[in-house]
């Protein structure tokens, strides 16, 4: 294939992310099921349990009583959101190392996978972290003047303001996507020093990584308003958890596209510094290389 300008050569990372997902049906078949319907009945039991305490809230008397009723609520939602995050997170690992042997040609056995699933880890690095603060304290000094000052003229340099720090953050943090991968595919590398390869590997190539964000951040955008859009009005009031059902799992397959497309930027990146030698040896059970020419061509 012919290679494409750097602004859309991230379209040849796509490309070859859809074979991957169908090449291994094997595996990627049961990850996907198990990364729908685990987050589907956890969610499930999330609504059951917060409508039956919000059912039971009118019944509440005293202040100690309502004071314990929010706490509960506080509890659930914590414990939602982390049990979430452990099923994304194994979900993710998975997905990476899958989608390794598969673009290597690699085979794996269901025992190898579940025992580097075990044994991988994923320490997130503080790192760079002052650009996400940074960008938070500035989105809220806009909101505040758009309270304080409420005209067009605010509300214009909102927007500006909005997606520009965003595209900034989605910039920013392809190196720390990136290092989640780097962590999982070479096992030497964990925390700061996976975000420290990558850095190393990223560089030539971070447009790519931003132009995958982007366009996976717009598509999910506009699925979800032409969803939500769909259902508004007395529809909305009708299916408000199938909205929110629909959300979660739209989350889930957007996650596992985006490992597998970042998978698939790590070796683009490995192959752009001559790296190309060391790909069969970063620990995932001794693979071969995959040759060029059965995923795409090159990308600038």
């Amino acid at each position: 294939m012919a290679e494409l300008s750097p602004t859309f050569g991230f379209l040849i990372i796509f490309k070859d992310s859809f074979k991957l997902l169908f090449k291994n049906g094997k595996f990627m078949a049961p990850i996907t099921l198990l990364s729908l319907l685990l987050p589907s009945l956890l969610f499930l039991l999330f609504c059951y349990v917060y409508q039956t305490l919000t059912n039971s809230f009118y019944n509440l008397s005293s202040n100690l009583q309502i004071i314990a009723y929010f706490s509960l609520l506080l509890v659930l939602e914590i414990t939602f959101i982390m049990a979430f995050a452990i099923i994304c997170n194994i979900s993710g690992i998975a997905t990476i190392l899958v989608s390794a042997t598969s673009y290597t040609d690699a085979n794996i056995s269901s025992q190898d996978l579940y025992s580097r699933i075990k044994t991988t880890t994923r320490s997130s690095s503080s790192k760079n972290r002052g650009s996400v603060i940074l960008a938070m304290i500035i989105w809220m000094l806009v909101i505040c003047m758009v309270i304080v000052y409420p005209n067009a003229i605010t509300i214009a340099i909102a927007v500006v303001v909005g997606i520009s720090v965003f595209g900034f953050l989605l910039y920013d943090s392809v190196p720390r996507v990136l290092s989640i991968v780097v962590s999982v595919v070479e096992e030497k590398f964990e925390g700061s020093e996976a975000l420290e390869k990558a850095e190393e590997l990223i560089q030539g190539q971070r447009h790519h990584g931003f132009m995958i964000n982007v366009f996976i951040n717009l598509l999910a955008l506009i699925i979800l308003l032409g969803f939500w859009l769909v259902l508004r009005g007395e529809l909305w009031s009708l299916n408000v958890m199938g909205f929110w059902l629909f959300f979660v799992n739209f989350v889930c397959l957007l996650m596992i596209f985006w490992c597998v497309a970042y998978t698939v930027l790590y070796f683009r990146c490995k192959k752009y510094h001559g790296d190309d030698e060391e790909v069969g040896g970063v620990g995932i059970f001794g693979y071969s290389k995959l040759p060029a020419s059965d995923l795409g061509g090159g990308i600038a």
